[in-house]
Formats: C-alpha cells, structure tokens, sequence
C-alpha cells in the first residue's frame, strides 16, 4: 500500500517536479516512465524553495503538537510521514542533531530596527525594508483618520527591485488595497503594470455610495531608477466639486545636478477617501502585497496641498500642516517628530528560533527519504 497524489494534466503547462523524474510529455502516448536517477533531481529536492516551505511547515506543525518536547516531535514526524515509529538509532540520531552544539550554529534576525544608509546628497539613515524578513513595513501603532482633505505625501526613497508583476511598490499608503474601502496610496508600478514599470503613481479610492469616482489610478509618468536615491512626493488639491489636481514632484539625489522634475494630473471626484486604516510606510494596512524593497527616509504627511518651495526637498522641517514626519533617526527610529505622536511599529515575519530553526532541517531531510517520496 501507498498513498498517492493525482493532479490534472494539462498538456500546454508541464510540471517542473513530474518532469525531473521522467514524467512523459502528455503528449505522446507512453506505456512505461523512464527510469533515470541524476543530480537534478536530488538538487531540485533540496533546494526548491516549494519543498523548503513545505518542510517549515511541517516544523511548525511538530512544534505546536509537542511544543519544548523533542523526543516527541521526532517520534510525530517519522507517525505523520512513515506510518511508523522510529528505530532506537533513527531516534538517537535526531535527538544528537536538534539537542547538540549545533544549535548554536543557528543565528537569530538581529533585534532593533534594520536601518540602511540612503544618500542624500550626503550619507543619511534611513529605514530598510525587505519584504521577507522582520522589517517588511512600519505601521502605525494607534490609527486615525489623517489626512481628510488636501494633502502632501513626501520621502526620500531607493528602490532595489520590481515585482515581476503588477504588483505596486508602495511607498506610504493609508489603505488595504481593496477597490471597495477609501484611502491612498503613494508608490512605484512594477514590471507587468498597464502604466509601464517604474512610474510613481498615486491610488486615490473615494466612496461611490456618497457622490465619489471610485478606484482611481493618477499617473505621474516620472520613473525613478533602481538603486539610485531619490526625493519623491505628491501634493493633493481638491477643488469645490470633490475633484482636483495632483501634482507629483521627483528629483534624482545621486547627483548634485539632479533637477526636480514635476508633473500636474487631474483626478475625478474622490473626496471622501479618508480612511481608519492604518498609515503605513513601505506597505499597506492588513496585508503583505504590495510592500517596498530598499530603504525610506524621512517621511512627512501633511494636512495641505505643498508647494515645491514648501517641500522637505528644501528643508527637513515641522509645519503647522504637519500630521506626522518620521526622521528613522538611531535614537528615535520610531517616533514621530511631529506633536501628534503617531509612533510607529515594525510589521514582518517573526524570526525563527534556533530550536524551529533545526527542526526545519531536520524536516527536510525526512521529505527527501525514499521512504517518503515515491513516485510512478
């Protein structure tokens, strides 16, 4: 007896595991699989990032059944991928490796905000945000309605990579990216984007139940290059009719001739977009989509439509308009420099422990034993 996993098979869209070990072509008719044992094959098992994942999960799961128990978590593992309980050596060899020195090879994500060095005519701190790792985005802590009418987004940015599809780099947002919910958001477009890749766009989401457009795209074509710094921002003007005019400013920070480019585009009504979600930096509220990858500094939200004269690009400083400005300076990375104390916290993937850490690895192996994996 075996167990035995069935998928469908679609003749335009080959799967990559089937097809290391000799799965026919779909096409032409086989009576018997070719037989072959390679290095491709043993490679792809070990270091497919499907098979890591499902090897982490299956840690996290032994791990919740027999939390702080090893010798238990062993003996789970070899019930829930063997049927069977294991030999005396098998256990004896798993409790050496996940109880020894070797834990002590594992290294945790260091603690403390990740910060890179951003140039801004001259060397500056700035926040460093990955999507895989414990510093995907800053939230927040305690949200609130802000902005609610006219408004100004600015920071300095460095983006490092695209999405490979639509997917918006974003900048700062107050939104869950839902077409149904009001809010903002100020990012990049991404390599599959209908707007072409790299071009700093605005999303304004208004209330159509109250008189509003809906989901709107504003397109600044202005396209920041990867690895390069920048000061970007984007200034928001409503006019009586709850429509308006954004205007978006863009300045490359790699040069000392680097001149500000600008850009004025009209936007339908959208007046009530202010939202209860959270102000988050690099990211948007509820969700990992659409998060940034580089480093943002020096991040002002502002109740008004600003001038490029008014902008932090001629000087970093707290105005009367000011909603909140976040500097990601060593001693306050997350606080606000503005009155209203719109402290921020990091959002991400929480770091392993060593222990979960062995567990993962050990896990992997077993996926990768002929007595698990079978296939015909």
């Amino acid at each position: 007896n075996r167990r035995s996993v069935y998928i469908k098979v679609m003749r335009n869209k080959p799967d990559d595991v089937l097809h290391a070990f000799d799965a026919p072509d779909r096409i032409s008719h086989i009576p018997q699989r070719n037989v072959t044992t390679t290095a491709t094959q043993s490679l792809m098992m070990m270091n497919s990032e499907w098979n890591r994942k499902r090897a982490a999960a299956f840690a996290r799961r032994l791990d919740k059944l027999n939390p702080q128990n090893t010798t238990e978590q062993v003996r789970t593992a070899y019930e829930l991928a063997f049927s069977r309980a294991p030999t005396s050596t098998q256990l004896n060899t798993a409790l050496e490796f996940l109880q020894s020195k070797f834990r002590g090879l594992v290294k945790t994500q260091p603690k403390g905000p990740a910060i890179g060095m951003l140039g801004k005519r001259t060397p500056s701190p700035a926040a460093l945000l990955k999507m895989d790792s414990s510093q995907r985005s800053l939230e927040v802590s305690q949200p609130k309605q802000m902005p609610k009418g006219d408004f100004t987004a600015e920071a300095f940015i460095q983006l490092n990579s695209l999405f490979p599809d639509s997917s918006v780099r974003t900048i700062v947002s107050q939104w869950n990216s839902s077409k149904a919910s009001p809010g903002w958001a100020l990012g990049v477009t991404s390599t599959k984007s209908s707007h072409k890749a790299r071009n700093l766009i605005l999303q304004l989401t208004g209330v159509p139940q109250r008189g509003d457009h809906g989901y709107e795209v504003i397109v600044s074509n202005l396209r920041p290059e990867l690895n390069k710094p920048y000061f970007a921002a984007v200034s928001v003007k409503f006019d009586g009719t709850g429509a308006g005019k954004a205007t978006f400013f863009l300045c490359d920070l790699s040069t000392a001739a680097g001149k500000m480019q600008t850009a004025t585009k009209p936007f339908a009504k959208n007046k009530h977009y202010a939202s209860r979600q959270a102000p988050v930096i690099g990211g948007r509220a509820g969700i990992t989509g659409h998060s940034w990858d580089g480093l943002i500094d020096n991040v002002r939200l502002s109740s008004a439509a600003l001038s490029e004269n008014q902008t932090l690009f001629h000087g970093e400083a707290t105005r009367k308009d000011t909603l909140a400005f976040w500097k990601f300076t060593k001693t306050g990375f997350y606080s606000d420099s503005s009155p209203h104390g719109n402290t921020l916290q990091a959002k991400g993937t929480t770091p392993i422990s060593p222990a979960l850490a062995l567990l993962t690895e050990y896990c992997h192996v077993l996926l990768n034993a002929n007595e698990f994996l079978y296939l015909d």
